[in-house]
């Protein structure tokens, strides 16, 4: 996880969608509720294609002045960065490096033969 890749991310989500009338500056994230809702996003999700993930709670996102929003279906979200002051793509790194887990049902996003 580096910024430059969170701006490429952000920047992708900017070109193709908007909110608020505005380009929506964010990333895409799962929301779990707790350790089962974790471990089952770690298997089963889309995240299962991810060698590591970053863990952010809610609550520091919240207080970070993000915006996080449902997007598509439950369980993805998308965590809308530059909203305000404090809201910068450098403060949602600090805050995804804090807790990054090694996922081990990690799969590979096409199969080997």
């Amino acid at each position: 996880m580096t910024l430059d890749q969170i701006e490429h991310d952000a920047a992708r989500t900017a070109r193709a969608f908007t909110f608020a009338g505005t380009p929506c500056r964010g990333i895409s994230a799962e929301l779990a509720a707790d350790g089962d809702d974790v471990d089952h996003l770690l298997r089963e999700g889309r995240v299962r294609t991810r060698s590591f993930v970053a863990c952010i709670s809610v609550s520091d996102t919240l207080a970070g002045g993000f915006l996080v929003l449902p997007t598509f279906s439950a369980p993805h979200q998308t965590i809308v960065a530059e909203r305000a002051p404090e809201a910068s793509l450098e403060r949602l790194l600090e805050l995804a490096l804090r807790d990054v887990v090694q996922n081990p049902y990690h799969r590979a996003w096409k199969e080997e033969r």
